[in-house]
Parts: C-alpha cells; structure tokens; sequence
C-alpha cells in the first residue's frame, strides 16, 4: 500500500535526520555542517554577475545542495527537520511509489552546484527513495563560468557587475 509505505519513508528520513544530528553533535561538528546551504548567502560571498535561463534538464541529486527559502524545512540532505511537512512530503511520495508523473523542479545552479527554488518536497522524497536524477528547469548564476549542458532555448539574461 503505497500511502503505508510513504508514511513509514517519511519516518524513516526523520530519524535518520535526527541521528546524523546527535552524530555531529557527538563528534563536536560545528552547528552548520548538517544545515542546508542557503542560496542567498553563497551569492552574497560569491557576487552576482549574471543569470540566464537554461530550460530543462536532468540533474543528478546529489549536485542539489541547497535552498533559495526552505533552509529551515530540510537539512544539508534534504531530509524533513520538522512534523509540520508530513502532509505534503507523503502525499508526493505516495504518488511517486503510485508512479505518478511529477513535475520538474525549478533550481538555480552556481557552477556544479543546485540550489531548489521550488519542488522542496520532491527532492526531498527522491534522496529518500534512491532516485538519482531529478528533471528540472533551471537558471544558472554564475561569476563569469559559462554553464555547461545547456539546452538550446537557454537565453541570456541581465549581467550586472558584483
């Protein structure tokens, strides 16, 4: 039963969460390494210079390391932190054990690496089923680096100065 075995990945990547958590704290890690990277600030130490749309593609996940607004709904491995997104997370992920069809998240991309702009809950219940790549649609930000593997319908946007 798909919605039993959803409920029970769900538990399942909390715990997992919470053990990583004591992990680190009984190794003495520093408080941010099971955090996940926010997008804002890794633009704000690496400096803006241009964004330009790169249409969709196919991502492996584990190149998506990060957040534009959710840092505080998921960790560093995009497992749930808090009850409060139990609802949303079982239900995609008894529709991807149904083999619904889900819509391509949206990322930006900074070099090698992807930050989620939206599609959170999906990232989050493929890393738990072991899926390896996610398709997404996608802009790249970049500090003068071209992006590799573009679509042809990738258009340059507006490059200011960092």
């Amino acid at each position: 039963m798909p919605h039993l075995d959803a409920q029970a990945d769900f538990a399942r990547a909390r715990r997992h969460g919470q053990l990583a958590r004591l992990a680190n704290w009984l190794h003495r890690d520093p408080d941010g390494v099971g955090v996940i990277l926010p997008f804002e600030e890794v633009v704000r130490e690496l400096g803006f210079v241009s964004e330009r749309e790169l249409g969709r593609q196919v991502v492996a996940l584990d190149t998506i390391v990060g957040s534009v607004d959710r840092v505080r709904d998921f960790d560093r491995n995009f497992r749930p932190t808090s009850p409060r997104t139990r609802g949303r997370w079982e239900a995609i992920a008894t529709a991807m054990r149904r083999g619904q069809a889900m819509p391509p998240i949206a990322l930006y991309r900074i070099g090698e690496i992807h930050f989620v702009r939206d599609g959170h809950h999906r990232v989050s219940v493929s890393r738990a089923l072991s899926v390896r790549c996610r398709r997404e649609s996608g802009c790249d930000r970049s500090r003068g680096r071209t992006a590799t593997g573009a679509e042809s319908r990738t258009t340059a946007r507006s490059a200011r100065p960092a």
